[in-house]
């Protein structure tokens, strides 16, 4: 099994997580299992569009700080 990484898991996941062991909260319990099963789905039935979508993101960003760059004169 895969060593588990806390910091690449989202906010509400760790929330959950959270909930459940301090609070022994069932309810948190199968809240996180849920969460966690639509993170998996929706990562792996999307993951080509994720990546497009971030590729464009990210020549978005770089595009406005070229554009803040040149207007501060750098």
């Amino acid at each position: 099994m895969a060593d588990l990484n806390l910091s690449t898991l989202p906010t509400d996941v760790k929330y959950v997580l959270l909930r459940t062991v301090l609070y022994d909260d069932t309810r948190a319990f199968f809240a996180l299992v849920l969460t966690t099963r639509d993170y998996y789905t929706i990562y792996h039935q999307n993951r080509k569009y994720f990546r497009l979508m971030l590729k464009k993101e990210t020549i978005r960003n770089f595009k406005a700080l070229g554009v803040i760059a040149s207007a501060m004169g750098n």
